[in-house]
């Protein structure tokens, strides 16, 4: 190697990746030297680490909590997501986006907990996105006006007015086991906003 290659290298692929998924893991990296360049031959080869893949690009069935308020009626709006104890899965949350119309500059807070489910005042349906997925276990609760259990906020932000932020952008990401919450609340001094606020997470079997 140290006098320079002049042979043919062949490239055959001996399999096809079906899963799109598995795309941004599996690559090939070509290093070329000169002729008359001196290198360390020690050091190869070289361990290459796949780059990171997005949460929403795992495989596993992804889903998602919506709730939006209209006019509200208080300053404080909540959005929680309870995995129960017997739901057998980890959840791993990687978007928590928040909008208001809001120019007061409202805090938008990110919690994880353990414990009994937060169980707000209005449950609304968790929505699978991935076809033919399963019914998730989850339970799904929103309340304008009441937080309920909002201890251990691991992220905050001054929310700017109309604008749509995301507490979780890729690569961070929380993995809630069974017994634990995931809240998303905004809590601001003002009445008669627009709120959107959406959590979305995949689940795997432990």
């Amino acid at each position: 190697m140290l006098g320079g290659y002049t042979g043919t290298i062949k490239i055959v692929a001996s399999a096809m990746l079906a899963n799109v998924s598995s795309f941004a893991g599996n690559f090939l990296q070509v290093d070329a030297i000169g002729p008359q360049e001196s290198i360390n031959v020690s050091s190869f080869p070289v361990t290459l680490a796949p780059p990171a893949v997005s949460s929403s690009g795992t495989g596993n069935p992804n889903y998602s909590a919506y709730a939006r308020f209209i006019n509200t009626t208080t300053s404080l709006q909540a959005l929680n997501v309870f995995n129960p104890k017997t739901s057998g899965k980890k959840y791993e949350f990687y978007s928590a986006r928040l909008f208001t119309t809001d120019a007061t500059t409202p805090l938008g807070e990110l919690f994880y907990f353990t414990g009994d489910d937060n169980n707000l005042a209005n449950n609304i349906p968790t929505v699978c996105h991935t076809i033919g997925g399963p019914a998730s276990a989850s339970n799904s609760t929103y309340s304008d006006g009441v937080g309920g259990n909002n201890t251990g906020n691991f992220e905050l932000l001054d929310m700017p007015a109309n604008t749509l932020i995301d507490l979780l952008a890729f690569p961070d990401k929380v993995v809630a086991p069974p017994g634990n919450n995931v809240e998303l609340l905004i809590n601001s001094g003002v009445t008669g906003k627009n709120v959107t606020m959406i959590l979305k997470w995949n689940e795997s079997q432990i």
